[in-house]
């Protein structure tokens, strides 16, 4: 009989990181659980989905004015740090909980769960500031719960291991393994020219792309008026640029502020793409922006979105927050964060020179074959498996 595994998100189960367990289907009985606000459809989710309720569902209680800002209701929840209702009777019958990060509530039922029922816990940990969350004696002391009581934790980065080790976790218990991307649909490929047509971008359009939330600690700003001063510079006027921006979230503030820096006809902000259509959307561009900015409560953890341009072999920018430079490593180009002036002339280098292009996105193709090809993550989670179970 498969052993059953709970793979335990609170409300953040997502495609992006799911397609690393979809290959584990055949040998284990995989279950997402999610909440019922979760932020994520279900139907691009590859493992089956139970929901639980859970008190984030009162955030819908908030004054209109107040869920207008997600910063602000992410804040309010981590530090509320409010737990799913019923959830450690629904996880009784699963012989591994994976769940993801120390500081989540749930991770805290997780272990709560195993001390009644006799379950194995592991944790894949995310966050890569130390005690970044920690601002009440009571988180501090669930954290130090479940650091104690799991079986294993899958940092997945070098810097989320460090944020463990400091917190107490033992150095034996951990694992680095990074999220997997699928190589086979992420690859390098032409335009699709029904996907041009829809969004309006000609055969001679050169495209620089983002993809992410919109949001300030994103470097959206620093990205925009990098962009700006792209378009001013004399050798690129005669370039059919276009910055192709995907995602959700302010898309209001940064429409008003590409008006204001006089560029809003070369900025397309297309919302939020469906997970299967975004290799047609990396292909589309020549270079991929990931320009996050660090900040007290958060780093860029791992960056999915740089996975996936890089496995469509694409040249890719982005900045040296958190635990990007373990992911780029030298396959890209990094810059300082809050800087729009170095941001601009990489860019400009990049767009100048199509061999640095071509050689940065093969370099970027070999290093996601390398080291963060699905099939090899999953087979590395399915070991971590076996020997909780052991």
């Amino acid at each position: 009989m498969k052993k059953r595994v709970a793979l335990l998100r609170g409300n953040s189960l997502n495609p992006y990181e799911m397609q690393s367990y979809a290959p584990l289907l055949p040998e284990w009985d995989l279950v997402g659980v999610t909440t019922w606000d979760n932020q994520f459809a279900a139907e691009n989710i590859p493992v089956p989905v139970h929901r639980v309720h859970a008190y984030t569902e009162l955030m819908k209680l908030l004054p209109r004015a107040l869920r207008k800002y997600p910063d602000f209701a992410l804040r309010q929840l981590l530090e509320l740090q409010v737990p799913c209702i019923n959830l450690i009777k629904h996880l009784q019958h699963f012989d591994i909980i994976h769940t993801a990060d120390v500081q989540y509530y749930y991770s805290y039922q997780a272990v709560q769960a195993k001390k009644r029922y006799g379950n194995k816990v592991i944790v894949t940990q995310w966050e890569n500031i130390p005690f970044a969350l920690e601002r009440r004696r009571a988180s501090q002391i669930r954290n130090r719960e479940t650091i104690t009581h799991a079986d294993l934790f899958l940092a997945i980065t070098e810097r989320a291991k460090e944020a463990l080790l400091l917190a107490g976790a033992a150095e034996e218990k951990i694992r680095v393994l990074p999220m997997g991307i699928d190589m086979e649909k992420f690859h390098p490929a032409q335009r699709e020219t029904t996907l041009c047509d829809k969004l309006g971008i000609a055969a001679t359009d050169r495209v620089i792309l983002y993809a992410g939330r919109l949001a300030r600690s994103k470097g959206l700003v620093e990205l925009l008026c990098a962009f700006a001063r792209l378009l001013k510079d004399t050798d690129m006027k005669t370039q059919a640029l276009k910055l192709l921006c995907v995602g959700t979230g302010d898309s209001e503030f940064f429409s008003r502020f590409s008006q204001r820096l006089g560029i809003a006809e070369q900025v397309q902000m297309i919302g939020g793409i469906s997970y299967d259509h975004m290799p047609a959307v990396h292909n589309l561009a020549e270079v991929f922006v990931l320009p996050s900015l660090p900040t007290h409560y958060w780093r860029e953890q791992l960056g999915m979105v740089l996975l996936e341009s890089m496995a469509c072999g694409k040249a890719v920018l982005a900045t040296l927050s958190g635990s990007i430079p373990e992911v780029v490593g030298e396959a890209g180009v990094l810059v300082q964060p809050y800087d729009h002036f170095s941001l601009y002339l990489a860019l400009r280098r990049l767009l100048s020179d199509a061999i640095l292009r071509e050689e940065l996105g093969r370099k970027a193709r070999a290093r996601m074959e390398t080291h963060f090809d699905r099939m090899q993550i999953a087979a590395k989670i399915a070991e971590a498996y076996r020997a909780v179970l052991a």
